[in-house]
Parts: C-alpha cells; sequence; structure tokens
C-alpha cells in the first residue's frame, strides 16, 4: 500500500518567501520594480563568497544569495570596475535574489547591476547565522513533500496512529473511545502529512478544524471543551497505522503478527495493522493494544517472534527425544 505525495512546492517565488520572511526575519526590500517571480528552488542559503574572487564553478545559483560582514567587507575593498564585473557575472546565472545581513549598505555597483537586471537585493537586520539558520527552516518546511489523507490522527501511548477505513466504518467513534481513554487527538476526517529532509512523516489538521471532530448522530464536539486541553494534540510523528476493513470471510487475517506489513507515506514505511471490524469488538483496545506492540518493537522486543522461536525450539527438543 502507498500514500504517494498529492501536494509538493518544489519551488516558491521569492516574492512569496519575502511576505513570509518580511516580519520575523526583519527583511525589506532595497530595489523596488525588481523581478520577485523567479522562484527559490533550494532550502539552503548560499554564500557566494568563492563567486566574488571569480571562481563560480558548482555555484548554487537556485538559491537566495547572502552577503554577509565578511562579503561585504571584500566588496567594500573592491574598486569599482572590479564589482561591475564580477556581480554582472554573478546576477546573470539568474539567482532569485540577494540578502544583505546587519543592516548592511549594498555599493553602488552592486545596485546598479542588480537594477540592470531586475535582481531583488534585500537587507535583514539579523546577523549571518539568525538569518541562514531560520530562513531555512522556513524554506524547508515550505518545500516539504505534503499529501493530505482522510483519516484520523491520534497519539495512543506516545505513538502517533493513523486510523485509515472506509467512511462510516467507525474511525470517529473509536477515536473517541481513545480519548475518553485518556489519548489525544490529532486531527478527524482529514489529516495533513508533511516530510521534511528525512525525518519521519508528521501529521497535523487545519487550524480550523482543531480540536473538533463529527459523532455521526451527534454532530461537531468540541474535544478540548469536553475532555479537558491535554485531549488534543497540534502534531505528531505518525508511528503506525492501523486500517480498518469490514470482516469477510474471503479475507485471510493474519493470526501471527508474524508478517510486516507497511504503508509508503511520502517515502517512508510505515508498520500497517489491518483490524478488521465484527460487532461487539472493540476497537479502541485493539488499536491501543496495536500502540503497546508496536512500541514494544521499536524497543526490540517482538512478542510474535518470541512465540514463535519457542515453539521451534519445543519441536526440535520434541524431534530430539
Amino acid at each position: 500500500m502507498k500514500i504517494s505525495k498529492t501536494q509538493e512546492k518544489d519551488e516558491i517565488t521569492v516574492g512569496e518567501l519575502f511576505q513570509i520572511l518580511r516580519e520575523p526575519l526583519k527583511m525589506e526590500l532595497v530595489n523596488s520594480g525588481s523581478d520577485l517571480t523567479r522562484e527559490v528552488g533550494d532550502y539552503s542559503i548560499n554564500r557566494p563568497a568563492l563567486a566574488l574572487m571569480g571562481h563560480f564553478a558548482y555555484f548554487a545559483n537556485t538559491r537566495l544569495q547572502l552577503l554577509g560582514a565578511g562579503e561585504m567587507a571584500f566588496i567594500y575593498e573592491m574598486p569599482p570596475s572590479h564589482q561591475y564585473e564580477v556581480f554582472e557575472i554573478l546576477v546573470a546565472k539568474s539567482v532569485p535574489g540577494i540578502v544583505i545581513s546587519k543592516g548592511q549598505e549594498p555599493t553602488h555597483p552592486m545596485m546598479d547591476v542588480c537594477r540592470s537586471h531586475a535582481t531583488p537585493v534585500f537587507k535583514t537586520e539579523l546577523n549571518s547565522n539568525d538569518f541562514t539558520t531560520s530562513a531555512t527552516l522556513q524554506i524547508r518546511d515550505i518545500l516539504a513533500p505534503k499529501v493530505s489523507i482522510y483519516g484520523t490522527l491520534m497519539d495512543v501511548n506516545g505513538m502517533g496512529v493513523l486510523i485509515l477505513g472506509e467512511s462510516g466504518i467507525g474511525k470517529s467513534e473509536c477515536a473517541l473511545a481513545l480519548i475518553k481513554n485518556g489519548h489525544s487527538l490529532i486531527a478527524d476526517d482529514l489529516v495533513y502529512v508533511k516530510r521534511i529532509g528525512n525525518n519521519p512523516p508528521i501529521g497535523t489538521c487545519s487550524e480550523l478544524s482543531r480540536g473538533y471532530m463529527e459523532c455521526r448522530g451527534i454532530g461537531i464536539i468540541n474535544i478540548a471543551q469536553l475532555f479537558g486541553i491535554h485531549a488534543v494534540r497540534k502534531d505528531k510523528k505518525i508511528d503506525l497505522v492501523a486500517k480498518f476493513r469490514e470482516a469477510s470471510v474471503d479475507i485471510a487475517e493474519d493470526r501471527t503478527g508474524l508478517d510486516t506489513q507497511t504503508v509508503d507515506i511520502l517515502g517512508v514505511d510505515v508498520p500497517l495493522y489491518e483490524i478488521p471490524v465484527r460487532p461487539g469488538r472493540d476497537m479502541a483496545k485493539l488499536v491501543e493494544v496495536s500502540a503497546l506492540v508496536h512500541a514494544s518493537k521499536v524497543m526490540g522486543y517482538n512478542g510474535a517472534k518470541d512465540f514463535n522461536d519457542n515453539l521451534i525450539r519445543h519441536m526440535e527438543a520434541k524431534q530430539g527425544m
């Protein structure tokens, strides 16, 4: 089973990024009328020290170019003719924009070249390290692969459990029982999942729906109001998937737990537990147990394998008698 990327923003324009970073990173646009439709295709920030010396091999032209105190000190010492020459080559690489840290002022040759090519130039009051760290995290989050999944995400015994199943099979009712047992809700009905870098996928919900749940026959309920603020969480790493399906004699059921199933969520194989739904089954209790079983496996113990090993040793001992 695979859940692919359905929403992914591979690039963001420098104008969109400026609107997001403007307040938190204290940025201002120096040259109005520049091309803000240029796309930023990489979450990293480039320090073009080698480029300023004329070395453009492996130049990261899809990134924002950050000129810190060291780079600007070097530029201030350059003859104006050399500045024109270097910046003509640099901006010809179609860089998305140039950021100058610590509120330093750009030189006239730099601005002349950037205006002629409509290259955006920004200033920030932050120092280079603070700007790089904050901007990288923001861009990385924006460009992270994302997917929307119809299901319910719960924090059960510290495990992020994504409950899947056909509409009306009882996902929300199970979640309500889990909440009543002291567990927490992250998202009901629609789960927004993203994966940043090589980290596991993280699920959340929209700000509008956070803490609310639809309960058929009752309506929309406020979980925090009914059960307390501890019953709601903002986001959670997805550790396992519990998929509800109608029980059927035509579908073989795993009786031992030795078969490992997974579901691909944004390139990560997440353990999958298929739980048949029958009248009278306590689905909340089964989800709780699946979370405990998975937590046990994470700690290095597999009860099904332990039983199987004991059984094999018992059979071998019988044969040796």
